[in-house]
């Protein structure tokens, strides 16, 4: 019988009870979140908090929570605990829902767990982007829950060479799938998420920040990155 893995934190867990040393791909979610907003990207505004200030007197949190309608909640172990699971919950849309999926997924584990929460939205599409040098891959699909799980094949993906000679367009090779009737939209994009990891002005042949990002397209079709990782694990 084989077994699937949700997450590549969940593989990790199953490989080093293996013995298999995967050290390299050890990563703080909440520190990935403060580096990411640290570069001025567009993201989803967010909060933590300990599991066990994740309550009605909890004034910050209540605060966050106001006038938004749906989130995203993530049940996050401490750093000292490399071998329990994290646990996201999308589409959540109180504090009685977010709470009741928290006791449930941290029980008799409470105070090993930390909780990030953000805004959710509906998203049109999700995407990749490992920028390293000298080469530069993205994809682009319509979840990138699905993509980046490898349950869904990319509409678009691209690798951007930096050593070749000339503008950036003439840099990049393209993989799409022409039978997709979204494939131009997913490529404008994945292009436009692209120019976001752009360091200064240069359009002709630019350099971009460095790291492995995730990013969604929000149903108006504005772009947030939600996930940054500087691994080099990820960046490989």
């Amino acid at each position: 019988m084989s077994n699937s893995y949700g997450t590549i934190r969940d593989w990790v867990i199953s490989a080093r009870k293996n013995g298999l040393d995967l050290s390299g791909l050890d990563s703080d979610k909440e520190e990935d979140i403060r580096k990411l907003e640290s570069l001025g990207l567009p993201i989803e505004t967010s909060y933590s908090c300990p599991y066990g200030a994740f309550d009605n007197s909890n004034e910050l949190l209540a605060r966050f929570m106001a006038n938004k309608n749906l989130f995203c909640v993530r049940a996050i172990p401490i750093k000292s605990k490399k071998d329990l699971p994290r646990k996201p919950k999308l589409g959540l849309r109180n504090f009685e829902e977010c709470r009741s999926f928290l006791e449930e997924a941290v029980r008799g584990h409470e105070e090993e767990y930390s909780v990030l929460i953000s805004e959710f939205s509906a998203q049109i599409y999700g995407g990749i982007i490992i920028s390293s040098m000298p080469i530069i891959r993205g994809e682009i699909g319509k979840s990138l829950v699905e993509l980046s799980h490898s349950r869904e094949n990319a509409i678009v993906g691209f690798e951007l060479n930096k050593m070749l000679i000339g503008h950036m367009n003439d840099k990049i090779s393209w993989r799409l799938d022409e039978k997709n009737k979204d494939v131009k939209k997913a490529q404008d994009y994945l292009i436009r998420a692209l120019m976001h990891l752009r360091i200064g002005d240069d359009s002709f042949d630019p350099f971009f920040l460095r790291g492995y990002f995730e990013f969604v397209v929000k149903e108006k079709g504005d772009i947030k990155f939600v996930d940054y990782k500087d691994n080099e694990a990820y960046l490989a």
